[in-house]
């Protein structure tokens, strides 16, 4: 992502500014002296740097929320998500409300998405993509009902009222081969209640949340 590229490249010039600067007063390289040695010393400077600073960036992003929140501003969409579907007949079962974990990856500087449903219905990401100058994403997966299908999924994130954050999803989903159009809207659910959710039900919080999705979703 282009925010991330950023941070990386800055971090990088800062870096190697210092070190050229060290290394002119310690004499250790010559402005006077603009040799081979010089701008091969100055490119392998640059060079290190970038890749310290492209690990340091990936470290950072991983270790600290308030990196990511600052990469990404008001258009940060990670987190947990109460997702539900509006679908015809034999889907609605498999469509039921679910809690989808949004969380970055810096190794592939995208997200990650990993659904959670009751009925056990396992769905495996495929090809999960987030534009985040469009507030959109789309996500090619694959499900069993019974069988192995195929589906595709693209929508927005919203702000609501009176907030300063992404908060609401709205999309469809196609299934390859079937007519038709699933519709799918989400809510983020406040860290703050996925604190007392975790604190209170410990590892069946999940299940909890989608139980009491009503208080999120109408």
């Amino acid at each position: 992502m282009e925010r991330v590229k950023n941070l990386k490249y800055q971090l990088a010039f800062i870096q190697s500014l210092v070190l050229i600067i060290v290394s002119l007063k310690l004499k250790v390289l010559s402005i006077e002296d603009m040799s081979f040695k010089f701008w091969g010393s100055l490119a392998v400077i640059i060079f290190l740097n970038l890749k310290f600073a492209d690990g340091l960036v990936k470290l950072l992003i991983w270790k600290s929320k308030r990196v990511r929140n600052y990469l990404f501003k008001s258009n940060h969409i990670e987190g947990y998500w109460l997702m539900k579907c509006t679908c015809p007949g034999d889907k609605e079962n498999f469509f039921s409300e679910s809690v989808a974990e949004i969380r970055f990856n810096p190794e592939k500087s995208d997200f990650d998405i990993f659904p959670y449903r009751l009925n056990n219905h396992i769905t495996r990401s495929l090809n999960f993509r987030v534009d985040i100058r469009n507030r959109s994403c789309s996500n090619e997966f694959e499900f069993y009902n019974p069988h192995l299908c195929k589906g595709f999924s693209n929508g927005t994130f919203h702000f609501s009222s009176a907030k300063n954050e992404l908060d609401f999803y709205s999309g469809v989903i196609n299934i390859e081969g079937e007519k038709g159009i699933i519709l799918q809207q989400g809510v983020r659910v406040p860290d703050l209640d996925i604190h007392f959710f975790t604190n209170k039900y410990g590892l069946n919080w999940r299940n909890v949340l989608i139980n009491e999705h009503h208080r999120y979703l109408n």
